[in-house]
This record gives C-alpha cells, sequence and structure tokens, in this order.
C-alpha cells in the first residue's frame, strides 16, 4: 500500500470512530502537520496534535478516552501520543476485525497490555466478566485508573499483573500456567498478544495452556521468529488461523505477516473461507 492510500485507509477509519466535532480537530490537525507527516510519512505529529479527552464509537459502543490526561501522565521516556493507540486499536480494528460481529468473552486477557485500551475493549465490547492485563513496564500503572474511571469500570472486573510473560516464570516474568492459575479453572475467551518478539517462544512451549482458549488476534514480530512456525503451534492445538499484513488482507507470504488471529471454537467471520487459506 503506498503512502496515499495508507492516508486513505488511516483517515476513512478514523472517520468511522470519531465524533463530529473531533473529525473537525482531526482535519485541522493535519493540515498545522502537513510538513512533518509528508517528510516522515508518519501521522505521529497529528497523533501529538489529537492528544485531548473524547468519546468514540466502536463496535456499536460508547467508549471514553482520556488522551490528554495520559498523555500528561504518561512516564515512559520516548512513548508515542495515546492517539497513535486510537487509530490501531480502534480505527483500524487490529485486534478484532476478521472476528465475527456480536462477539462475547466473559474472560480476555491481554498479553503487552500497555495503557490497558484493550482491557477497555474486553468489558465495553466483548462484555467480560473479567479482563487481565499482563505488562511489565510500572509506568503504565498510573494510566489505566484514568480509563476505568472514565467507562465506569468496576476495580473487580480488571486485573493488572506487573510483569513479563515467558514460557517459565521467573523474578520479573510471569508464565501463562500462571496467569491461568489465577482464573480459577476458567477458559481464556479471547487472549490478545503483543509482546514485541516474546510470542515466539511463549506459543512454542504452549502445548499445555492453548487448549483453555478459545480465540486469538497477535501482533506478530517477524524479524524475531518465524510465523510459520506459530502457526504450526496453533493449528496442532486445534485453532483455524489467519495471517494478515498491516491492513487486514490475508498475507500471501505468512513468514511475512503481521498478525495473526485464531479461533478453536468457530469464531473467526467467513470460518469455512478462512480454511482454505491455511498456508
Amino acid at each position: 500500500m503506498n503512502a496515499v492510500a495508507r492516508l486513505v485507509y488511516e483517515y476513512g477509519n478514523l472517520f468511522r470512530v470519531l465524533s463530529a466535532g473531533m473529525i473537525l480537530r482531526l482535519a485541522a490537525a493535519s493540515l498545522r502537520c502537513a510538513g512533518p507527516v509528508l517528510r516522515s510519512r508518519r501521522l505521529t505529529a497529528v497523533d501529538a496534535a489529537m492528544s485531548r479527552n473524547c468519546h468514540i464509537t466502536y463496535h456499536g459502543s460508547r467508549i471514553a478516552l482520556p488522551l490528554g490526561d495520559i498523555d500528561r501522565l504518561m512516564a515512559v521516556p520516548d512513548d508515542n501520543p495515546t492517539f497513535g493507540n486510537l487509530r490501531e486499536m480502534f480505527a483500524n480494528d487490529v485486534y478484532l476485525r476478521p472476528f465475527r460481529p456480536g462477539l462475547r468473552a466473559d474472560v480476555v486477557v491481554d498479553l503487552g497490555s500497555n495503557r490497558g485500551l484493550f482491557l477497555v475493549i474486553a468489558v465495553k465490547v466483548l462484555k467480560a466478566r473479567l479482563a487481565v492485563g499482563v505488562e511489565p513496564e510500572v509506568g503504565y500503572d498510573k494510566v489505566f485508573p484514568l480509563l476505568c474511571a472514565a467507562n465506569a469500570i468496576a476495580p473487580e472486573t480488571v486485573r493488572r499483573i506487573v510483569a513479563a510473560i515467558a514460557p517459565v516464570t521467573e523474578p520479573g516474568k510471569t508464565s501463562m500456567t500462571d496467569v491461568l492459575r489465577s482464573l480459577d479453572g476458567a477458559r481464556i475467551n479471547f487472549l490478545k498478544c503483543d509482546i514485541e518478539g516474546a510470542e515466539y517462544p511463549l506459543f512454542a512451549a504452549g502445548a499445555d495452556w492453548l487448549g483453555r482458549v478459545d480465540n486469538l488476534a497477535m501482533e506478530v514480530h517477524p524479524d524475531w521468529g518465524d510465523n510459520r512456525d506459530l502457526l504450526n503451534h496453533l493449528r496442532a492445538a486445534g485453532f483455524v488461523c489467519l495471517a494478515t499484513d498491516r491492513f487486514g488482507r490475508p498475507s500471501q507470504d505468512p513468514a511475512a505477516a503481521e498478525f495473526i488471529y485464531a479461533s478453536s471454537v468457530g469464531d473467526l467471520g467467513g470460518e469455512a473461507s478462512l480454511r482454505g487459506r491455511r498456508d
């Protein structure tokens, strides 16, 4: 996808979730930031200009996003403005886009939870009874309460585990075995994963826990491992899989895919057609 097509894609998706007022602000910010955007071919300058509290509509749910408050509190050096997370997670819908409409998930686990935006999706859209985020960076713990307060999320509905996810438990790390143990025997109905390349060893050691997962959406990092190995582990555990590029298009070369989606319970949209794409 060339630069112009990508901008059309990004802005078209934003128009679907932003309010009319935020669309006007986006247009003004885009004009002010046209120079940096054209030079870098990235929307980071626009993201910074859009750092303000707002409401969006996502999968039929109204969600409050205190972007300005979050960015003022962020203690993680060199992190991007939170509007960039809005673009990826809500506008581009990178985690839920291939799943059937109206998907529900009683228990959700978010590996690489970052600020906790997917935990909000878990509660507001997937209607989770319990959403658990695993995130090693303690700086994000300062902003997650803002998201909960803005969306009236009850404290007993969400948990944050301050640790990195790993195949085995070590100091500063937790394992999927420990996460599942904390669920008191419940299945993980939806697993979201974005752990910067650590997914390859995690899923290679996943034979004991993958059988307790219904659906998963994962951003993958091919510089750190082989996506074909990931797909093989998932299929061996009974999942139907879809590998896509960053824009949601089925990947002709799974080794270069940027997202992998999988379901063991038939929740991927167009399941019959997906079976023909198990390359």
